[in-house]
């Protein structure tokens, strides 16, 4: 498969930050929903969407298994680590995350780049209640299959 056309999600209308994140929303939804509660609130804190499971997804596990997914375009410096400020927003979400919505068991990042080998080792130690995920840009490409692929037109103009 074709890597995915990100100039065309570039000049899309709108926030390419909001536009990352109604894409990955509406992925997830497609195809997850039917497994359980999908919930997306307005400003919501912490993480954009997430879903609690009410029947097995053979990707996503078993109930009681929610997950919340937290889905960014954080600045990096010119290496490509993220910034001190994004790492400060990512613990930020976490903190809040652990108040708004306590019995949460898995916490996702999605951003459209894989982490570096450092901010991959600062992630997965952060100290937290929950299980730490990242989603990446191939992730994005995986999930534009089957119900997701009417979004690869709407937002990669394939």
């Amino acid at each position: 498969m074709p890597s995915l056309n990100w100039k065309a999600f570039d000049s899309l209308s709108g926030s390419r930050s909001q536009n990352f994140e109604n894409l990955c929303r509406s992925l997830i939804r497609l195809h997850f929903g039917q497994h359980g509660q999908f919930l997306a609130r307005k400003n919501q804190p912490g993480v954009e969407f997430h879903l609690k499971l009410l029947e097995t997804s053979q990707i996503l596990g078993a109930p009681p298994r929610w997950y919340g997914w937290q889905c960014k375009l954080h600045s990096r410096i010119k290496n490509g680590d993220l910034s001190s400020a994004s790492r400060k927003d990512i613990v930020d979400s976490l903190e809040k995350t652990e108040k708004e919505l306590p019995d949460l068991t898995d916490w996702v990042l999605w951003t459209p780049y894989t982490l570096s080998k450092k901010d991959q080792t600062w992630f997965t130690g952060l100290k937290t209640r929950f299980r730490l995920h990242q989603y990446t840009d191939v992730d994005v490409e995986t999930y534009l299959c089957g119900p997701g692929v009417i979004l690869r037109s709407t937002y990669f103009d394939e």
